[in-house]
């Protein structure tokens, strides 16, 4: 609850916004009043004496007939409807006046209407120089007015719009995180989550498609389909009241298009940014896993992409059909927009290969999102000059991007820097105990690991790992009922039953014996490519390591609240899965390994507390429709299920849960202990 009047905060401070921070409709006004703008817009081209050295706006300013007749104007289109105060005439004068805040009109407005003696007679005419007070055509006048207000609803529109995009973007977690506190929601989410939740499409999502991108889950898709219908129904909307005269043309129309394409783009920018940080707020404020955000945060940057090509596609026609695009094209804010698209493309592109060369892939993403962000910025500001709040999605992207890196140094800062001890468990697996940290044991965390010895030429190179605090490896004995008949009677470090069945209700673990070892934080790595291949290699057993976390997977609560918990994991995966064994009283654990790592079963199989089941297969497969058939057979009414291992197997627990939970009665709490780096 305490997340949730956070949201509430936040949304409520959003909505708060200072006219200094708004757009365009909420403290920002283009044409006001729209009466005053239509006058000079008729007569903004009008020839008056200037000498070929001055500019138009100095001219204009020292122009007693273009004074004279823009006053008057103001004076009879403006007053008494719609009225606004003098005041508001008087600012607007001083500013708009002459097109130009640094060439004030040399006349305040009351003053220029002064001078004007009785009703002009002569009407304004372009082609003629201006050399008295004249009188506009009304149809011009009305013509430029209700474009401007034309003008200006669209940019309301695009406001309105890209903040609806981005508030439905942070706001569906919360809400439905929200709705899981209602009464009865636990019998609706039962029904949900197997049926709308957790099926895969296609049965893949931790599996790559030809290793390049990952499948949504069915309740991932639905969120990305919410988010492009709404992105494409408010790209198509409110066009009818343009221009009521019928004069839009073609060209006119894709300026607006154009317009609404380019700012949506920029709403649908700070989600994809959130999404990626490691210090996402939206993981505390929703019970939505680290993975899900990091796919969403793909799939959102892919849909971001498209709008910002189609508005690229839209202004190339528009400048086209214009006869323009050569001029555009050559002015600098175009330029930057062309850079900030490549930059883009490049961004998502190379994304699908990050498997093939990670750290490559991490450093040049960075470089190239920050290309995107700046050439964004230049892009509106060489355009509009920050009149229109565009600014403030960047400026949202950007506190986003360094509020999450100041956090990470902010735990690395808090950890420091701690001695790592190295030790190899066979030829594949490397132990690493971090000494001095002092992490919970809450299941489902993970931290990133600097070592900045071991790569000396990328000392800020670091990689997540599932982490386990060191004092849930020891030696343990066998429950005193399960004793060797062999062991003695007396070993004071034996645990009473009574002391473990008080263990069980409280779903905590009891030490078979008494421990002293050193407070710390234990990691084990698989031999692959990079950091991880020269730790293996490495001469010295101890480094320098930094450590960034923990950070939550996800909330572990569900499934340690079930009746009974079944772990399934593959290989390495057991790092993912170990500290479940220690927080739930009813588990049974089964452990597939390659016959390679078993050295691993050794070091960590005597660790395992007595009161776990487990099946462990060295060279094998353990069957999860088996084990799971074996669960509802035994008439267990809530089973929570936590698997950690190869995207297969994630995936096969994932669709047999599925189905399972949408067929038996059983109610299921699935936690799938995947990342989809």
């Amino acid at each position: 609850m305490v997340a949730l009047a956070l949201a509430a905060k936040i949304c409520l401070s959003l909505l708060a916004l200072t006219p200094v921070q708004a757009f365009v409709g909420m403290g920002i006004n283009m044409y006001n009043p729209s009466c005053a703008y239509a006058c000079r817009s008729v007569i903004a081209g009008a020839s008056i004496e200037c000498p070929s050295s001055a500019a138009t706006s100095t001219c204009q300013a020292r122009s007693g007939p273009f004074l004279t007749t823009l006053a008057y104007c103001i004076k009879t289109r403006c007053y008494p409807d719609p009225n606004p105060s003098r005041e508001q005439i008087e600012a607007y004068w001083s500013i708009e006046a002459t097109g130009d805040e640094d060439a004030p009109p040399m006349w305040g407005w009351q003053e220029a209407v002064d001078r004007v003696n009785g009703t002009p007679s002569a009407k304004y005419d372009p082609k003629s120089k201006m050399r008295e007070t004249v009188l506009l055509d009304q149809k011009d006048w009305l013509a430029a007015k209700q474009k401007m207000e034309a003008s200006e609803y669209q940019q309301v529109l695009y406001a309105r719009y890209a903040l609806t995009i981005f508030l439905v973007g942070i706001g569906t977690p919360i809400l439905l995180t929200a709705l899981t506190y209602l009464p009865y929601s636990r019998v609706i989410s039962d029904w949900v989550r197997p049926r709308l939740i957790y099926p895969t499409l296609f049965r893949r999502h931790v599996q790559p498609v030809l290793y390049l991108f990952h499948l949504p889950t069915l309740g991932q898709s639905t969120y990305i389909l919410l988010i492009t219908i709404l992105t494409i129904t408010l790209l198509l909307v409110d066009y009818g009241n343009l221009f009521p005269f019928r004069t839009s043309t073609e060209a006119d129309i894709l300026n607006y298009l154009g317009m609404r394409t380019g700012i949506i783009a920029m709403a649908l920018l700070p989600l994809t940014i959130l999404f990626a940080g490691r210090n996402n707020l939206l993981l505390y404020l929703s019970n939505w896993s680290h993975s899900t955000y990091l796919l969403l945060h793909r799939w959102i940057a892919r849909l971001c992409l498209f709008v910002i090509i189609l508005h690229s596609l839209i202004e190339f026609v528009r400048y086209t059909l214009q006869g323009r695009y050569a001029a555009e094209v050559a002015k600098t804010y175009v330029q930057w927009g062309i850079v900030g698209l490549f930059a883009c493309f490049l961004a998502v592109l190379t994304a699908h290969f990050r498997r093939w060369g990670y750290e490559l892939f991490l450093i040049s993403h960075i470089v190239l999102v920050v290309i995107f962000i700046v050439g964004t910025w230049y892009h509106l500001e060489l355009k509009f000059q920050r009149e229109r709040g565009y600014q403030q999605w960047i400026y949202l992207c950007s506190a986003i991007w360094f509020f999450d890196r100041l956090v990470r140094l902010g735990r690395v800062l808090r950890t420091g820097r701690r001695k790592a001890v190295v030790s190899k468990i066979g030829d594949e697996v490397v132990r690493v105990d971090i000494e001095g940290v002092r992490w919970s044991a809450t299941p489902g965390q993970h931290a990133y690991l600097f070592l900045p010895a071991v790569r000396k030429w990328a000392p800020w190179e670091n990689h997540p790992f599932s982490v386990i605090p060191t004092h849930l490896l020891q030696k343990r004995c066998a429950e005193k009922g399960e004793m060797d008949e062999k062991n003695s009677p007396q070993t004071s470090a034996s645990a009473s039953t009574a002391d473990l069945e008080i263990a069980r209700q409280l779903h905590t673990p009891v030490l078979s014996s008494i421990h002293t070892t050193p407070s710390g934080v234990t990691v084990f790595i698989k031999r692959n490519k990079g950091i991880t291949a020269a730790l293996h290699s490495h001469a010295s057993p101890v480094f320098t390591a930094l450590m960034d976390g923990p950070y939550r997977n996800t909330s572990s609560r569900p499934v340690l609240t079930s009746d009974r918990l079944i772990l399934f994991t593959g290989g390495i995966g057991i790092t993912g899965v170990l500290p479940f064994v220690h927080a739930h009283p009813n588990v049974k654990l089964f452990w597939s390994v390659r016959a390679g790592q078993e050295a691993l079963v050794e070091e960590l199989e005597p660790t395992l507390p007595a009161h776990v089941e487990r099946g462990v297969r060295v060279g094998g497969r353990n069957s999860i429709e088996a084990a799971l058939e074996a669960e509802v057979a035994a008439g267990w009414k809530n089973v929570g299920v936590v698997v950690c291992g190869p995207g297969k197997m994630c995936d096969e627990v994932r669709n047999r849960v599925a189905e399972l939970g949408r067929r038996a009665a059983v109610k299921w709490e699935l936690d799938v202990e995947a990342f989809l780096w």
